[in-house]
């Protein structure tokens, strides 16, 4: 963010003045004066914060905000002036009250909750859901402005209890306060993430009160390709021990406390009608294999169920029946998981859902802070040979044993009769996740070329591929690869999409003429080695880094590229081989050429952790930039005189 002490030294030659009538008198008032540090390197700045969550009962709290903060510039207007309040069955907006006030300190509009716009929080998958958002747009376009807002919300059912953020990116925080008063006695709990000071804790006589305040907190940026935002910035979690959710109780204190109330909310659920276990039995007729039949059950899941959210009420976490399923015929993650679960009971194969943070860049579970973290079910399968087996349910086209990087390496709890068990979901390696491309190219004297390609994709790829494919016609997938391409000027003469299937694997191959493949002199070509699969990937020098690299996904690379040079022309120049290995990845690219007129080019990239520690940005952005310079190499062919 730019720095402004050029404006803040404006702001100091204002002359006082009143200010206008205020909608609620606290925070620091006068808006006009701030510390010429608050503007270095932020775009805005919370003046004052309270935020008070007051825990009534097992069911019932208070939650309430009031806040001002100056907006700096007009970059991060929209982000930080559009005010959305989330509510639903179990979260009920009380009040919303906000002023805008100008760089003199007067108040220039006036907002209540009749001001704001009322909006379902879904759209795309969601058809039923409850959750829905108040949005408060407090625009000005004269800077710097102050925004002052205050709203209380009434929480029924404390599964979802909000966490304490005092801290927006590019934001200086003068002054934030929190206060957690637990008046229930059940075990509220709370982890603290991102900052060392402790609360000081009051006893009022019957029911204790936290009280957080952090003051002076410089601006902070995610660094380019850095962790997600729970791993940067100042956090408080609240979570309940005892809990009641509509008419569910329950106890979060330990994870197998928490996992045993999922599993009495979904017990009664499970049983199959008569005709769903007559498919079943008709399915399974002549297969003795548990691992066989396990397939057989999941592609019939796949065929027969579309996979749509529901978020009513308490059946965010309470499945539909396996009965409503198999009426309808669809179902969001739970309802598709308890219904897949069911039919695997029915069949005698041991099975059990497993609540996930889905996502591939999400914050590391909390695993000492049994709480709700979870937006996501699958299912973990255990033969009787011991073999596990896991399955994405919402997925139409996921083979067995494949649940998607999102879900994969991940801490997640295990539900059972018994309770709730911590385990990891398995993790994939780099040539789990690969693409390999088999291409001749044959060049043409004026710059035209034919291409052929041969593609085998697994892993991540594979997922790509038949997400896109499977379900689309076959004027869709032409588009699909002609978007693939990195060519301005081509034509598909044939493809062929028939290998691309739920297999693990998935072939695809097509055939084009480009028109300017490479570009020519009146005695050369200049032949790019590798425009098909190019990285324009460049990072800027940072001495300073402190955050580590989260790449999220391993994954690897191979291509392999005959070149066939036009008759009567010979190589004049080409570059060297290049090999790179380090700690998180292999990079290679390898040219050779006969004397029939072909050049063999042979490259690898392959990235081995997620995870890459700041102290090795350098070397990271050394890797790629290398790759970058190859991946644009080209050769010259000379014409023979």
């Amino acid at each position: 963010m730019p720095q402004r002490i050029l404006l803040f030294s404006l702001i100091l030659l204002i002359n006082s003045c009143s200010s206008g009538p205020k909608l609620f008198e606290w925070g620091t008032g006068d808006y006009r004066s701030d510390n010429m540090f608050t503007r270095i390197g932020a775009s805005s700045s919370v003046r004052y914060s309270e935020t008070t969550l007051d825990i009534l009962s097992e069911e019932k709290a208070v939650y309430s905000i009031k806040k001002a903060f100056t907006v700096y510039d007009k970059e991060e207007q929209e982000y930080l002036s559009r005010i959305l309040i989330w509510y639903d069955e179990f979260q009920k907006v009380n009040y919303i009250n906000a002023n805008i006030v100008d760089s003199e300190n007067k108040v220039v509009k006036t907002f209540t909750e009749s001001d704001a716009e009322d909006y379902s929080a879904f759209s795309g998958y969601t058809f039923f859901s409850d959750n829905r958002v108040k949005v408060l747009d407090l625009f000005y376009n004269s800077y710097p402005y102050t925004i002052e807002l205050e709203y209380e919300m009434s929480l029924t059912g404390l599964l979802y209890l909000p966490t304490w953020s005092p801290q927006e990116y590019g934001q200086y925080v003068e002054k934030a306060k929190f206060k957690l008063i637990d008046r229930s006695n059940t075990g509220v709990r709370y982890f603290q993430k991102n900052f060392n000071d402790s609360p000081k804790i009051s006893d009022q006589g019957g029911y204790e009160v936290l009280e957080w305040e952090i003051s002076n907190q410089t601006s902070k940026q995610r660094e380019i390709l850095g962790p997600p935002f729970e791993e940067i910035m100042p956090l408080v979690y609240v979570a309940p021990g005892k809990f009641k959710m509509d008419k569910s109780r329950g106890n979060a204190t330990s994870w197998k406390t928490f996992g045993k109330w999922y599993y009495e909310l979904g017990k009664e659920t499970r049983e199959l009608p008569d005709e769903a276990k007559l498919e079943v039995d008709e399915l399974l007729k002549g297969i003795n294999s548990e691992k066989e039949k396990v397939h057989v059950l999941y592609n019939y899941l796949q065929d027969k169920a579309r996979y749509v959210s529901i978020q009513l009420g308490i059946g965010g976490w309470k499945p539909f029946s396996a009965e409503f399923v198999f009426d309808n015929e669809y179902g969001d993650c739970k309802a598709l998981t308890n219904y897949m679960q069911a039919i695997l009971d029915y069949a005698g194969i041991d099975a059990n859902p497993v609540l996930i943070k889905n996502g591939d860049r999400n914050a590391e579970m909390l695993n000492e802070f049994p709480s709700n973290q979870f937006n996501h079910v699958i299912i973990k399968v255990t033969l009787s040979s011991g073999e596990e087996l896991w399955l994405e349910c919402t997925s139409k086209y996921m083979p067995v044993g494949d649940i998607g990087t999102g879900n994969e390496g991940k801490y997640a709890l295990l539900i059972s009769e018994e309770g709730g068990k911590l385990i990891q979901t398995p993790d994939s390696k780099a040539n789990d996740n690969s693409i390999v491309r088999n291409t001749t190219i044959k060049l043409y004297e004026d710059g035209k070329a034919d291409l052929s390609s041969n593609v085998k994709n697994k892993g991540s790829y594979q997922h790509s591929v038949i997400h896109n494919l499977l379900s689309v016609s076959e004027s869709q997938k032409l588009k699909w690869l002609e978007k693939e391409f990195p060519f301005s000027n081509f034509t598909i003469e044939n493809v062929d999409f028939s290998g691309v299937t739920k297999d693990t694997v998935s072939l695809y191959s097509y055939n084009l003429q480009l028109k300017d493949y490479s570009s020519n002199s009146s005695s050369r070509l200049f032949v790019p080695l590798n425009k098909l699969n190019n990285w324009n990937f460049t990072l800027p020098k940072d001495e300073n880094r402190k955050q580590n690299i989260w790449f999220g996904n391993r994954f690897t690379e191979k291509d392999s590229t005959q070149l066939l040079i036009p008759e009567g022309y010979k190589i004049e120049s080409a570059p060297s081989n290049v090999s790179i290995q380090n700690e998180f990845g292999e990079f290679k690219a390898f040219i050779s050429y006969d004397e029939d007129g072909v050049v063999k080019y042979v490259r690898k990239l392959s990235i081995s952790e997620k995870e890459i520690d700041a102290e090795n940005y350098s070397k990271f952005r050394d890797f790629f930039a290398r790759v970058s310079e190859t991946d644009n190499y080209q050769i010259v062919l000379v014409k023979s005189s």
